[in-house]
C-alpha cells in the first residue's frame, strides 16, 4: 500500500497501514462498506478467506471527502466513461467513472474525492459521455451527492479535427501503405493450461519480439520478427526510400515449427557484422526436441544469413 504525496512520490505505508497479512491474491476493490466517508478495501485471496481492511481515516484524521454518484441516461445508466473535476482554491482533481481497475477488481460506480481540510468546494464540473456538461459551486463536503444527466446543459464546443485544420502543419504523416511492411502475426491454436494447469498466466502467446540492427551496413535500421510457432520469424531490410523488403525467406522458414520468445542481434564470431540469436521457447514441444533449441544465424556482412 503506498501512499500518495503532492510531491508525485509514493511512500510504502503497507506495514504502518496494517496490510501485511501474508498471503496470495489476485483482485482487489474499494467502497465505504460503513458509509463513514472513507474508502474500504476487499481484497480476494487464494485458498483462504477474503480480506477486508476497515479505512479509519475519518475516525483519525480532520479531513473530508465529497462522493458523486452520476445517473447517466437509458442506454449508460452508470453513465460509464463520464469526467468530473472539483476545484478547491488551487488545487483540481479528477475522476472518471470506470468501475474496473485490473483482473476480479470492479468496484463502485461512485467518484470519491479526498478534500483535506476544505468542507467547500469551490466549483464542480461534469463531463458526461457525449460531451454534454453540468457545473455546480459552493459544494459541501462529506456527502454523496447524486446528479443526473438529464439535468445536462449544451454540449462542449469541439475543435476540428487537426488533419482539416488547413493552418496546421502536421507533425507526424501516416506511411503504413506506403513502405511496404506486409505482416501480421498469426498464433497458433494452443492452450498453456491444457499443459501446465497452474501457471499464472500462458506463456506461448507473447510475442512477437523484435530485434534491431543494421545488417548489410547500409546505414539503415533493418528488425526482425520473431514468429509463432508454425509460423516462420522475418527479416524486414530497409531500402533507401524507405520501405522494407522480407529477406533470408527460405532460411527461416526451415525453422518455423519454433516458437520464436525472443531475438538479439550481435557480433558473434567477432568480424564486424551484426549476426542474429533467436530464443526458442512455448510449451508445445518436448524439450529435448530440435524446435526448442535456440538458432545461431551468421551474417556474411551483406545481409545474407546462414545458421
Amino acid at each position: 500500500m503506498f501512499k500518495g504525496t503532492d510531491s508525485l512520490k509514493f511512500i510504502d505505508n503497507t506495514v504502518t497501514w496494517g496490510m501485511h497479512h501474508p498471503g496470495c491474491s489476485n483482485g482487489a476493490a474499494f467502497a465505504d462498506l460503513d458509509n463513514d466517508g472513507d474508502l474500504d478495501i476487499v481484497i480476494n485471496n487464494i485458498n483462504e478467506p477474503a480480506t477486508i481492511y476497515r479505512n479509519n481515516a475519518v475516525q483519525q484524521l480532520n479531513n473530508h471527502f465529497i462522493e458523486v454518484q452520476l445517473t447517466g441516461d437509458a442506454q449508460n445508466k452508470f453513465a460509464i466513461g463520464a469526467k468530473v473535476t472539483i476545484q478547491q482554491k488551487d488545487k483540481i482533481q479528477t475522476g472518471y467513472v470506470n468501475a474496473t481497475k485490473g483482473f476480479e477488481s470492479a468496484s463502485l460506480q461512485y467518484i470519491h474525492f479526498g478534500t483535506g481540510t476544505d468542507s467547500i468546494i469551490d466549483k464542480m464540473e461534469i463531463i458526461w459521455p457525449d460531451g454534454k456538461t453540468q457545473t455546480l459551486v459552493n459544494v459541501k463536503t462529506n456527502q454523496r451527492i447524486a446528479v443526473d444527466f438529464k439535468n445536462a446543459g449544451a454540449n462542449l464546443p469541439r475543435l476540428m479535427p487537426v488533419a482539416a485544420r488547413p493552418d496546421v502543419k502536421m507533425l507526424f504523416t501516416d506511411i503504413t501503405d506506403s513502405v511496404g511492411l506486409l505482416y501480421k502475426h498469426q498464433e497458433n491454436n494452443f492452450n498453456d493450461f491444457n499443459v501446465q494447469a497452474f501457471i499464472p498466466h500462458m506463456v506461448s502467446i507473447q510475442g512477437p519480439k523484435l530485434a534491431v540492427a543494421d545488417v548489410n551496413g547500409d546505414g539503415l535500421e533493418d528488425f526482425f520478427v520473431c514468429g509463432a510457432a508454425n509460423q516462420a520469424g522475418t527479416l524486414f531490410q530497409q531500402t533507401a526510400a524507405g520501405k522494407f523488403v522480407a529477406t533470408n525467406q527460405q532460411l527461416f522458414a526451415a525453422d518455423a515449427t519454433c516458437e520464436d520468445v525472443n531475438a538479439i542481434f550481435f557480433d558473434a564470431d567477432n568480424d564486424g557484422d551484426k549476426d542474429l540469436y533467436v530464443v526458442s521457447g512455448g510449451n508445445e514441444t518436448e524439450a529435448k526436441t530440435a524446435s526448442a533449441l535456440d538458432r545461431l544465424y551468421i551474417n556474411d556482412g551483406k545481409g545474407n544469413f546462414s545458421k
